[in-house]
């Protein structure tokens, strides 16, 4: 039985998922020539600033549930939501990023930052 997500968890995932988007975000302002050539690349820069978007939706509701666990007012069931909430929002940015050439290294990179979340909980 695999253990419910923690918020340990959820953090290391978003940490991992918010340096994949520095460096999307660093990508698109030299592709798009820090805005000059924004109209010519509007896919790209729509799928970043949902991906963004996304980014500070999971690090607002990771901020929220720690605090709410902080305070004691918090429960495991509650903390597994949120964290599985996380991972929604972790997986919004990596998906369309991974996929663009470098897929195979994308699912390793992925696959061990979830092992090692998984490796702090004893599992």
């Amino acid at each position: 039985m695999i253990a419910a997500p923690t918020l340990s968890d959820a953090r290391s995932l978003l940490d991992a998922a918010n340096t994949l988007l520095d460096q999307v975000v660093e990508r698109a302002s030299a592709v798009t020539e820090g805005g000059k050539r924004i109209d010519d690349h509007q896919v790209l820069v729509e799928r970043v600033a949902y991906a963004m978007t996304e980014g500070r939706a999971a690090r607002a509701s990771l901020d929220f549930a720690a605090a709410l666990a902080e305070a004691g007012r918090s429960s495991a069931s509650l903390e597994s939501t949120f964290a599985a909430s996380v991972r929604v929002g972790a997986a919004v940015i990596w998906d369309p990023f991974v996929g663009s050439g470098n897929r195979e290294r994308g699912r390793i990179a992925w696959q061990r930052n979830r092992r090692v979340a998984f490796r702090s909980r004893g599992q």
